[in-house]
């Protein structure tokens, strides 16, 4: 918000990257593999817990702060069932697209004055809201069964 749309769309489409990489990723096996290897599942487990509860002390801490007038901070399947490559590089393809297309949308509303100002008004509110959420879904990863 605070950087403008050009920016907002430029980390619109590194999320579309992020999201095309755990694509490929996926359909490439590596849901199989953490499913081999519990251990290597039990760390991503304390190390993702441990990334929400980072998220919610920022979230904390945000919610504390007093904004100047002129700036807004910047926010930031299991199954047996295996597809065929064609359909495996269409999901990839399509999940990207979409991501791509609905965070440069995203960006485009986030940087309108409106907006800002509605979530200027309402920004300790919703970060003290997301860091609770954040130590919820933590306390949620650590308490998941591994298998």
């Amino acid at each position: 918000m605070r950087h403008g749309y050009r920016r907002g769309r430029a980390l619109a489409l590194g999320i579309a990257a992020g999201s095309f990489v755990w694509g490929t990723l996926t359909v490439s096996g590596l849901a199989a593999l953490l499913a081999t290897w519990s251990a290597l599942l039990s760390v991503l487990k304390i190390l993702g817990a441990a990334y929400l509860v980072w998220l919610a002390v920022g979230a904390f801490r945000r919610a504390r702060t007093v904004l100047p007038d002129d700036s807004v901070p910047v926010l930031e399947p299991r199954g047996d069932r295996t597809a065929s490559m064609p359909l495996s590089v269409a999901l990839v393809l399509g999940t990207t697209t979409i991501s791509a297309i609905g965070h440069v949308l995203y960006a485009r509303l986030f940087s309108t004055t409106s907006v800002i100002e509605v979530y200027r008004r309402g920004r300790s509110l919703l970060e003290r809201a997301f860091g609770c959420l954040y130590l919820l879904v933590a306390w949620h990863v650590l308490r998941a069964d591994v298998r």
